[in-house]
């Protein structure tokens, strides 16, 4: 009998949600859409999914080994609004009700967190791993029907799941060979170099012929010398992009699919906490929830 471990990229949902949600505030002026967005996700996935285990992985504000390895890293990445910031706490809080566990380790970032759960339990029979993210970095821990990505686009309604097939079909590389592509490609959002001069049409039949960033400059010999020299130019971005692109599975985390177990709700103490934020809706639905 197949079980599901639901993995929540916090951080990667709560961006989604301030940005495509429309503006919603409590009766005293807070700003909650990041809150009323997660929380109405999370109610859906208890209806839907039904998961055996659930977990959340969470950045924390100390720096990266990424931001020592590369110090232009994010550099271009506005501070987030006020507006986002103050709801931290209660986002933090709405997972301490629904009696998630949160997962964070210091000198790495919550899609490392995320990287080293699914590799932990990736070879536990029968289980389906299934990561809700806003962010498309996550698809390179896919791995055949084991672990999926959930990606939401907009609100909680509007998403796609990801398997091996559908990222292929998307970017033209398989999962594990996303980072070589960055490699090659940079990533603006990140502040990634890449190489120079390198764009989609050059990036996705080399990954796909070579196989990897490594095996594309061993064989440089045989590639145009048009592209070979700008390959040549960016080998030192190609390699430190493709290092700070890959999502470490070697986070030190201590524990098993037991302290991941999915709890009933506590439909006392969540009511109690929409009624506090206002979200009426929200508390109508604690009726039709498991």
């Amino acid at each position: 009998m197949k079980k599901t471990l639901i993995l929540i990229d916090t951080f990667g949902l709560v961006f989604r949600f301030f940005f495509a949600l429309p503006p919603l505030s409590t009766k005293d002026g807070r700003v909650v859409n990041v809150v009323f967005g997660l929380a109405n996700l999370l109610l859906k996935i208890r209806k839907e999914q039904h998961p055996d285990y659930l977990a959340a992985a969470f950045d924390l504000p100390a720096p990266t080994f990424r931001d020592k390895l590369y110090d232009q890293y994010k550099i271009h990445r506005p501070t987030p609004p006020n507006d986002l910031i103050s709801q931290i706490p209660l986002v933090r809080k709405l997972l301490e009700i629904f009696r998630i566990p949160i997962l964070s380790a210091e000198g790495f970032e919550a899609d490392d967190v995320l990287g080293s759960v699914t590799e932990k339990f990736l070879s536990e029979p029968n289980l389906i791993q299934i990561i809700f993210s806003g962010d498309k970095d996550l698809l390179q821990l896919i791995k055949d029907d084991k672990v999926l990505v959930k990606f939401l686009k907009k609100g909680i309604s509007d998403s796609d799941l990801y398997n091996e097939s559908s990222v292929v079909s998307h970017l033209g590389v398989a999962p594990k060979a996303i980072p070589d592509l960055k490699g090659l490609l940079g990533d603006s959002s990140d502040n990634l170099p890449g190489v120079k001069g390198i764009g989609d049409k050059t990036a996705v039949p080399l990954i796909l012929k070579y196989g990897s960033l490594e095996k594309v400059y061993e064989n440089l010999w045989e590639i145009p010398e048009k592209i070979s020299k700008k390959l040549e130019v960016g080998k030192e971005s190609a390699f430190i992009t493709k290092e700070l692109a890959t999502i470490r599975k070697d986070v030190p985390l201590s524990l098993s699919l037991e302290n991941l177990k999915n709890y009933p709700l506590d439909k006392a103490a969540l009511g109690t906490f929409f009624h506090e934020l206002d979200f009426i809706s929200l508390e109508n639905k604690l009726s039709f929830t498991d």
